[in-house]
This record gives C-alpha cells, structure tokens and sequence, in this order.
C-alpha cells in the first residue's frame, strides 16, 4: 500500500516541476531601451548671416534702376541716404532731409533744404548722363558764352571731374549754379547743383542776403561721396 503512494507522490512533483518551468519559459525576455535623442539640422542656405543696417532711399520708378549692387561695403557717410544708378554704375550720397525725385524729362532730382529766413527759395541738384558725347560738360553750361562759365579741372577721391559754375537772372529771380562732370568708357555722369533765390527787395520787410558759403557746404560733402558700384 505505502508504493503505489510513493508513485503517486512522485508523479505530483515531476508535474508541479515541468509546469514551473514552461512558465518561466513564456515569459518574455527585457531588453534595455535607449533613451531618446533629437538632433537638429541645419542646412547651409539656412544659417544666419550677418547684415549690415544701412540707410537707404528706394529710387523713384524710372530712374536708379535695380539697387542690388549698392551699397558697396560701406559707405562714406554711415547715416546718408544714397541714390544708385546701376544702369551706369556709379552712386552719390544726400543729407536724410532731402527729397529724391524726378522731373517731367525723366531727370533724377534731389530737392535739399535751405536755411529759413533768407531770400533762398530752393536748392535742388539735378543728375543727367550723357553717352557716347564728344565732352564731359554740364547741361546747366548749354547755352552760354565761354567766358560765361568758369572751369576748373579737379580730383575727388582719386576721380577726375570737371568743376563748371555759373549764374543767371530774370524778373526778380538769380540762379548761381555749380556742377561737376565725370566720365567713363564714353559716358559722362553730372550732377547740376542750383540756388534760386529772388530779390530782397522785391519784399515789404527784405529778407537777409543767404549764405553762399553755408549753402554750398553740402555740395562738397555730396560729391565726396560719389563712387563707381562697378568696374
């Protein structure tokens, strides 16, 4: 009686023993997962590039043409506008309380301030280009005698020009005028600076007699600012 019992037993715990160890076969085995990276990419088109704050004055439809070849590096004076010509290659810098414009004949024109209170009434400068002439003069020269017009050979910055003045009245009214004139490769830029001014007794209470001096100053800094943009 006390074997088949012994069996029995025997039996019992082959089963509990193979049970334990097919469960412990099911289960699934752990592996360690890695913690998460982010990488960011940047391409070459995208990374920043350093500009240059710089002052600028969109050219008026017509004239100037497309300006993405000015400035150049940098530009004489920080805080001035400038007005670019890409057309011809060559840009000029004015004090920021002008205005740049046209006239009827498709002439660039910079209206720039006076002084108030003299009998000055405007001040303006007029840039022309000539090509394929046989001088590099002025316009404003046209039409008067030789004798009439002072010339004078002069050198900007390395830049040879042609210094012309002269002057005009009628019915009350006096324009002093002085312009510059530089060439190259048969094109000869301008630039036409007038005083109008009228008069001081033609008033009931005669305004003072304006500054030529101190209204000419700016001419000189403009003209120290011009500069070829292309070679």
């Amino acid at each position: 009686m006390r074997r088949p019992f012994m069996i029995s037993c025997i039996l019992l715990i082959v089963i509990l023993f193979t049970s334990a160890c097919v469960k412990s076969e099911a289960l699934p085995t752990e592996t360690a997962i890695p913690p998460a990276t982010f990488t960011t990419t940047i391409s070459p088109t995208e990374q920043p590039t350093a500009t240059m704050a710089v002052m600028t004055s969109s050219p008026p439809a017509g004239i100037g043409g497309d300006v993405s070849a000015c400035p150049p590096a940098t530009l004489p004076i920080a805080d001035w506008p400038f007005y670019c010509d890409n057309t011809h290659g060559f840009l000029i810098q004015y004090p920021p309380d002008s205005i740049l414009g046209t006239t009827d004949a498709g002439i660039t024109h910079i209206d720039l301030s006076v002084l108030p209170g003299t009998n000055l009434g405007e001040k303006y400068v007029e840039i022309t280009v000539q090509e394929n002439g046989e001088t590099c003069t002025s316009p404003l020269a046209t039409g008067y005698v030789p004798e009439a017009v002072q010339t004078e050979e002069l050198v900007i910055n390395g830049l040879s020009f042609i210094k012309q003045s002269g002057s005009d009245a009628g019915a009350g009214n006096y324009y002093n005028w002085i312009a510059y004139s530089t060439g190259r490769d048969g094109m000869c830029a301008s630039f036409g600076f007038v005083l109008h001014s009228t008069n001081r007794y033609n008033y009931p209470t005669p305004p003072p007699e304006y500054d030529f001096e101190a209204e000419t100053a700016v001419i000189e800094q403009m003209m120290g600012s011009f500069r070829w943009v292309t070679p």
